[in-house]
């Protein structure tokens, strides 16, 4: 390890040693580390659940998704998450270096006030993505039940029946989930369907509604 890694790697153990967790608290987030050494970085929000790293590397927020741009509650959650994250150094979690297809890193982003990920779906501005943590939909669930951002219309949309599949619901005309998709068990509520930890079609896109949309 370089001088400046170890001067790094010092100072992060001091801090640690002085903050020890308490008793019950949430599990502590692991810092990113490359080579070696320990790495905090800030990070800029450039969406709801992507950032960019001081370093360069884009990261993808890991198991839940937010609405894309130009749909209702986008800005809501992309403006969230630079208030969450708001210049502080950001650690990931985990740090296995996992990428997606489009290189971006995969993981949750912790700063002092915890994590991003459980914010935002607390906040109802995600939902969550394939992830069965317990954690992320205990969260969903009340945002559910308390209607909150993106699950403010989660009652029966009249005459919308969304088309179910393993781990997404559809618009009834979509064709991502092939020839068969007229067979498909059809349900009305989008609210019975997020506290099954199902998420919306990332190609149809039928959730959120446009009426959820705010400030014109």
């Amino acid at each position: 390890m370089s001088p400046w890694g170890r001067r790094v790697l010092s100072l992060v153990l001091a801090v640690l040693a002085s903050h020890p967790p308490s008793c019950g608290s949430a599990p502590q987030a692991v810092p990113l580390s490359l080579g070696g050494e320990v790495l905090l970085q800030t990070a800029t929000v450039l969406d709801g659940d992507t950032l960019r790293l001081a370093n360069g590397d884009r990261v993808r927020l890991l198991g839940v998704d937010t609405p894309e741009t130009g749909q209702p509650m986008a800005q809501e959650a992309t403006d969230f998450a630079r208030a969450h994250v708001a210049g502080q150094p950001v650690r990931l979690v985990p740090d296995s270096g996992e990428r997606d297809r489009y290189g971006r890193l995969l993981a949750d982003v912790w700063v002092e006030g915890g994590s991003l990920s459980q914010a935002l779906v607390r906040a109802g501005l995600a939902w969550v993505y394939r992830a069965p943590d317990p954690v992320l939909l205990a969260l969903q669930g009340e945002a559910v039940e308390g209607r909150r951002g993106v699950h403010g219309g989660v009652g029966p949309a009249p005459g919308i029946l969304y088309r179910l599949t393993k781990t997404s619901f559809h618009h009834p005309e979509c064709r991502l989930p092939g020839e068969d998709r007229g067979t498909l068990p059809l349900e009305q509520n989008p609210g019975c369907l997020f506290k099954m930890g199902l998420s919306p079609c990332r190609r149809c896109l039928p959730w959120p509604p446009p009426f959820l949309a705010t400030g014109g």
